[in-house]
Parts: structure tokens; C-alpha cells; sequence
């Protein structure tokens, strides 16, 4: 027994492939079209993922940041107590563990990120240097730091807190000097 739907006339061979290539090339087309939104969307998505991770990444470090300059005054505060430590206590077990427990404060918070700036001794920068004194040092060229009032810090590479410093001044007897020098 063959199966024959009543409605449907035989279509010319010639006609029958012309419409099949037409159908072929209409869903090859959708095909190209939904594959390239497909693309897109991938695309997009990829993006979406790279941004949010970076996003997240930036919040954490902010937020780590935050953390380091809230602990940097129980920093300063722990280094005053072992520089305040008397000379007969210095040998008490006590100050011994109080040392380590220092050590290890400060290995954390190298290990996250936080350095010390040097700055005793370091030609001043305005970057990482806040001068809160001007003095005249004989020894020392003007524009050297000649003692720290404050430790520095950055972290992760970036200042998170100047160091307070003093900086040595161009005397008045060299900068009579120069101006002497200029009239001449």
C-alpha cells in the first residue's frame, strides 16, 4: 500500500530543485545569521565575566587597602611600646614575646603587600614624603630628609600614608652665595 496525500500535485523535476536550493540557501543564511548573534552573545557574555572578575579583584583590593590603614596606628603604637620598653625589663620573657608577636604582625602585613617607605637619608618626595619641618643641616644637602617623625607605607605599591619628615634647607649663607653668584 502506498502512501498518497490527495492535495499535492507532483511538482516539475526542474521547479522541485530550484525551490530546495532557494530553502538550502534561506537556512544556510539563518544559520550564518544565528550563528553570528550566537558569536555575540558569547562574546558579550565573555566580556561580562572579565569585567566582573576584574570588578571584584579591585573591591577586595580597596577593601584590603582599608584594612592596612586601620592597622597602621596598632603599628606605630607597637613600635613606641618596644622603643619605651625600660632597660631593666628588656630581658623579661614577656618583652621577648611581645618582639615576636611584632615580628609576626609585620610579616602578615609584608606578606599582603605593605612596605615601609625608606625616607631617613631619601631625597624628598612630595609623593611620598609629608615635611613637617624645615631645618638646616650643615652635613646634608638641602632637599635630603633628615629625620622621620612617622613611618610611611604603601601598599601594594601605592602610598597609603607619607612619611611626616623633617628636610634640610639650602642655608642662608649658600643661598646668599648663589644670588652673589648670579649678579656677576
Amino acid at each position: 500500500m502506498i502512501d498518497e496525500q490527495p492535495n499535492q500535485e507532483p511538482v516539475p523535476a526542474e521547479e522541485g530543485e530550484d525551490g530546495v536550493k532557494k530553502a538550502l540557501d534561506e537556512a544556510t543564511k539563518k544559520n550564518e545569521e544565528y550563528l553570528r548573534m550566537l558569536q555575540r552573545l558569547q562574546a558579550d557574555f565573555n566580556n561580562y565575566r572579565r569585567r566582573s572578575e576584574q570588578e571584584r579583584q579591585e573591591l577586595g583590593g580597596i577593601a584590603c587597602t582599608e584594612l592596612a590603614v586601620k592597622l597602621l596606628p596598632a603599628l606605630d603604637d607597637l613600635n613606641k611600646a618596644m622603643k619605651a620598653i625600660p632597660a631593666d625589663l628588656a630581658q623579661n620573657e614577656w618583652v621577648a614575646g611581645v618582639k615576636h608577636i611584632k615580628q609576626k604582625f609585620e610579616s602578615i602585613l609584608k606578606a599582603e603587600g605593605l612596605e615601609q617607605i625608606e625616607a631617613e637619608g631619601a631625597t624628598f618626595d612630595p609623593w611620598q614624603h609629608d615635611a613637617v619641618l624645615m631645618e638646616e643641616a650643615g652635613d646634608l644637602k638641602p632637599g635630603t630628609v633628615k629625620q622621620v617623625f612617622r613611618n610611611g607605607f604603601k601598599f601594594r605599591g601605592r602610598v597609603i600614608r607619607p612619611a611626616q619628615v623633617s628636610v634640610v634647607k639650602e642655608t642662608a649663607a649658600k643661598g646668599s652665595d648663589k644670588s652673589e653668584g648670579k649678579e656677576k
